[in-house]
């Protein structure tokens, strides 16, 4: 590594010691690197957890098919036609018809 330069800075008039041009291109080059390295690895354990996430999603869904599969729905209303609210039993009388 060669000794360190002095150079003057036209902008303030006063003389300060520099690194030569290279040493600093090399010096920005590797701190871009380690960046760039740090980046590679938070990228890497985000595929993983991306990975496990997929995997967990794919377990629900089959469980979630499983289920619709084996049990009937208990209040399937397609294409049904009634006047008035809906209830699972009826106290009293029924007031009403079909209706068409």
């Amino acid at each position: 590594m060669a000794p360190p330069v002095a150079v003057e800075v036209a902008s303030y008039g006063n003389t300060q010691t520099r690194q030569p041009m290279a040493t600093s291109v090399a010096a920005a080059t590797a701190n871009n690197e380690a960046v760039i390295a740090e980046y590679q690895q938070l990228l890497a354990e985000y595929r993983q957890q991306l990975a496990a996430q997929r995997q967990q999603i794919e377990a629900l869904q089959s469980i979630i098919q499983t289920l619709a599969e084996k049990e009937a729905v208990k209040y399937d209303l397609r294409g049904a036609q009634f006047g008035g609210g809906f209830a699972e039993t009826v106290q009293g009388n029924q007031v009403g018809g079909v209706v068409k």
